[in-house]
């Protein structure tokens, strides 16, 4: 009886795996870019079939709404169904074709049909004021419309709500054309529209214009579900749950668009003049010293204070030496502050002031040239000068006591004898015995100590070179690094948070830059001097990006998505070497 159920089994998997289809559904096929699919996989004939992958997903928003298995068994015949579930909600306007579902049988794969998904443009999106029938909407503004090159400007996301919304994943636009810097943390407040209190969520960037010319910032999209109150139970998952979690008792799922931006970027106009310093704002230049008098052989401090609205970065100062004085610069430091005028951003420069000659000798103020985009025009600023009262060096300062000549000269004095008796010559040397070990000990001294030599001198030599060459350290560990992060990465319960730091510290190490400061819209600019290949470049953008709106909510990462990820990493690190190398 035990071999005929146990043959009956395997006869019946048999038969299932031949069986085996696979099937795509959606609820409709015909919708606007605020609403939203509800699609199914049915895999039919097996339960061992892996999590299915669907292609053509990467237009939609999608979310794991779970999976259901059934067996049936109707006058002896039996069906097993197993039904993975998600959520589509459509990014932008447009065709797009999702399918097929694939999925893996004991090392077969099988395919579904495909679906054409029509989505059409929401006529309420963006409109941005408040809606008269709605209880949620967003808008997108800049400060400026119309920036000069290399100008700085505010780009503000706004979520206005009465209700709260849960669930909620942002897509901001990928800024093509300008350099972009999130400014601090969200921003809640309340704001009265048309007598109506809204609750206001802004998310703000600060952004650069990095070529002349019409670019466009595209829409902004906010997804996620409209809380209505009752008595439901609390909800909390996300970031905007955090601000507006409340009762809720149904959720309906919205998608929230606001309009894209059309930015005219100036060119800086007429002939840039030769000591252009290429900042573009409203900049002054202040400069003190810790001290006015000093001596020939003293130095004193000067601290320079570039600040304004613009970007202070790449800035510098021009060389000051005359023959009067000499100078020595420390590394500036940069500030920025956020208020209501926008963003004020200070370098402060030290310069170490020293005087080659005695007198009253006054210091040059510090020049530079910008361009201000109030005044539409090339401007030369510069701090004060400052006057120096230079003394002569005190001599009484010199140690004579060094100059002074020798005492006459002491004889020798016997203190006391050694306990062992003093040999004068080498050849009372020559009739002390030598045991077998001590020979062996004496062989391995003369043969050792020179390879001990090199060793340490090599240690020491490289331990020297990286201390000097902190780039050249930070390059050499990259590797290192990576390779065991990646080990115990697929097991890590910060799993999206780690793979991000792992491949921007690698970045980081390699290029001696500030890795965790690098996003996806920085890659290419970056990349691009180490001749670093534009497939390589576009793969880096590819895992950042889906790993970055991995992390602020909106995916469910299952074990194959978190494999797909740490193996796509893998091959990125392999490629890097690769290229970096040759």
């Amino acid at each position: 009886m035990k071999y005929f159920i146990l043959l009956s089994l395997l006869l019946a998997r048999i038969v299932f795996a031949g069986d085996v289809s696979v099937q795509l559904e959606v609820n409709n096929n015909n919708i606007t870019t605020q609403d939203q699919i509800e699609l199914q996989v049915q895999i039919h004939g097996t339960q061992s079939a892996s999590e299915p992958r669907i292609m053509g997903s990467e237009n939609f928003l999608v979310e794991e709404a779970g999976s259901s298995s059934q067996i049936q068994m109707i006058n002896g015949s039996t069906t097993i169904t197993k039904t993975f579930q998600f959520l589509f909600t459509p990014k932008r306007e447009g065709e797009f074709t999702i399918g097929p579902a694939i999925v893996d049988v004991e090392g077969t794969e099988y395919k579904s049909e495909i679906i054409v998904i029509k989505v059409s443009k929401n006529q309420e999106q963006g409109n941005g004021h408040a809606p008269q029938d709605k209880n949620v909407f967003v808008e997108a503004v800049v400060d400026k419309s119309s920036p000069y090159l290399n100008e700085q400007f505010i780009y503000s996301f706004r979520f206005f709500t009465q209700v709260g919304l849960a669930n909620a994943n942002l897509d901001l636009p990928e800024f093509n054309g300008f350099w972009k810097e999130q400014l601090g943390e969200q921003r809640k407040y309340t704001k009265n529209i048309n007598g109506v209190t809204w609750q206001v969520l802004e998310l703000s960037f600060l952004l650069t214009a990095l070529r002349p010319g019409k670019i466009t910032i595209e829409e902004a999209r906010l997804f996620g579900e409209i809380a209505v109150e009752g008595a439901g139970r609390r909800y909390g998952h996300s970031l905007i749950d955090q601000f507006f979690g409340s009762r809720y008792a149904e959720r309906k799922r919205v998608q929230l668009i606001t309009k894209a931006l059309n930015i005219d970027v100036r060119a800086l106009p007429g002939e840039k003049p030769d000591d252009f310093s290429g900042l573009v704002g409203n900049f002054t230049l202040e400069s003190q010293t810790d001290k006015d008098t000093l001596k020939m052989g003293e130095s004193t401090t000067m601290t320079v204070r570039l600040r304004g609205s613009g970007a202070l970065e790449n800035a510098t100062l021009a060389a000051q030496e005359n023959d009067e004085f000499k100078f020595y610069d420390d590394k500036p430091t940069l500030e920025k502050n956020v208020g209501t005028a926008g963003v004020i951003s200070t370098k402060i420069f030290k310069r170490a002031i020293v005087p080659k000659k005695e007198g009253q000798l006054t210091f040059p103020p510090v020049t530079l040239t910008v361009f201000n985009p109030s005044a539409g025009a090339y401007q030369t600023i510069q701090s004060q000068s400052f006057l120096l009262t230079v003394l002569p060096g005190d001599k009484d300062d010199i140690n004579h006591t060094m100059l002074q000549p020798l005492s006459s000269k002491k004889n020798v004095e016997l203190l006391g004898q050694d306990l062992m008796p003093i040999r004068y010559s080498l050849d009372s040397l020559n009739n002390v015995p030598l045991g077998q070990a001590s020979k062996l000990a004496l062989i391995f001294i003369i043969l050792g100590l020179p390879c001990l030599y090199a060793t340490l001198h090599v240690v020491t030599a490289r331990q020297v070179l990286f201390k000097g060459n902190i780039s050249l350290a930070r390059k050499t560990k990259a590797a290192k690094e990576f390779l065991s992060s990646h080990k115990t990465l697929i097991d890590s319960p910060k799993f999206i948070e780690d793979s991000l730091n792992m491949l921007k510290d690698y970045l980081g190490n390699k290029l001696n830059l500030d890795g965790r400061a690098i996003t996806q819209f920085d890659i290419e600019r970056i990349l691009l001097p180490y001749a670093i290949s534009e497939t390589t470049i576009r793969e880096t953008k590819e895992i950042l990006d889906m790993v970055e709106k991995s992390q602020y909510g909106g995916l469910i990462l299952s074990s194959d998505v978190r494999n797909k990820i740490s193996d796509k990493l893998k091959i990125l690190f392999e490629k890097y070497e690769k290229e970096m190398r040759s």
